[in-house]
């Protein structure tokens, strides 16, 4: 195994190791403060929810919710396959099918009957879980892949649209438990908009400056793997007066981490900043990028 693969070998297992976290969460969150309250949680898994209630308290039909999950999930990831790339798509398959067995293994229990704690303490448990998820690669599948690639191709932020499609949910809630747990619901997807933004983050832009002395061969290694236009501007030390070239480029938060690594890897010695660029006009576009 050559260097390359090794890192790349390594870069793989810590993402699945923190997708892996992420699920741990994801279902303590549900199974631990979500669920018992009786509340609604966003995308997929809702919907998941409120046919597995719906049947039972109908037709006494009890399904089980990692395999209903499960099954909702399959188009889905073919139209991921499709517009986002393998290894996000494999890596939510892994995701919705590890979900799907730590919400049969971890038990139900319920810690508190105070709705309001259960909807900050679960909220942001669950949150935490999804964000990180989404952070390494992967995805809990459902309307996740489709805020993802909105998020990725319109340049809005992910938990924005994820609120926006969960609307119907909680319409459906409110005339089926009232609209207090809609209400409550409400407020619960609010907590986890706010907490999965501040972790996962492609809807944000980033300006780097790079002061080089290596600038075709930064200009190439960054070209080839991003695909991103660098400007070159010229540049002068104050105190040494040696010419140097300044590049700057434009990339999103996820190519950002990429960027930096390459950059360390073609001239650990450049001067790099990063700006976070509140608006953009012109031709940049929102790229999604499988990570390999």
């Amino acid at each position: 195994m050559s260097f390359a693969q090794e890192e790349r070998f390594k870069r793989e297992c810590r993402s699945l190791g923190m997708i892996t976290v992420g699920i741990i969460l994801f279902a303590i969150g549900i199974n631990w403060f979500i669920n018992p309250s009786g509340l609604y949680v966003g995308g997929v898994t809702g919907i998941s929810q409120i046919i597995s209630r719906l049947l039972y308290s109908t037709w006494g039909i009890k399904i089980n919710l990692g395999l209903l999950i499960w099954s909702i999930n399959i188009p889905l990831l073919l139209i991921s396959y499709k517009f986002i790339g393998k290894r996000f798509t494999y890596h939510t398959l892994y995701t919705v099918t590890l979900m799907t067995i730590s919400l049969n293994v971890i038990p139900e229990i319920s810690f508190s009957d105070d709705i309001l704690l259960n909807i900050v303490v679960g909220g942001m448990i669950y949150a935490v879980g999804s964000g990180t998820i989404l952070k390494y690669g992967g995805s809990t599948g459902g309307l996740d892949i489709v805020s993802q690639i909105l998020s990725m191709r319109t340049h809005g932020s992910f938990g924005q649209y994820s609120f926006s499609v969960n609307c119907v949910i909680i319409t459906i809630a409110g005339f089926l438990d009232g609209w207090e747990i809609a209400l409550y619901t409400i407020l619960l997807m609010f907590v986890q908009m706010q907490i999965v933004d501040r972790i996962h983050t492609p809807h944000q832009s980033y300006t780097v400056f790079i002061v080089t002395n290596k600038q075709d061969e930064v200009i190439t290694t960054l070209q080839n793997r991003l695909g991103r236009g660098i400007t070159i501007i010229n540049a002068e030390g104050a105190y040494t007066h040696q010419n140097r070239s300044l590049l700057m480029m434009v990339v999103s938060s996820y190519e950002l981490y990429i960027a930096l690594r390459l950059l360390s890897e073609v001239d650990p010695r450049a001067f790099t900043n990063v700006l976070q660029s509140t608006q953009i006009q012109g031709n940049f576009d929102r790229k999604i990028v499988d990570k390999a």
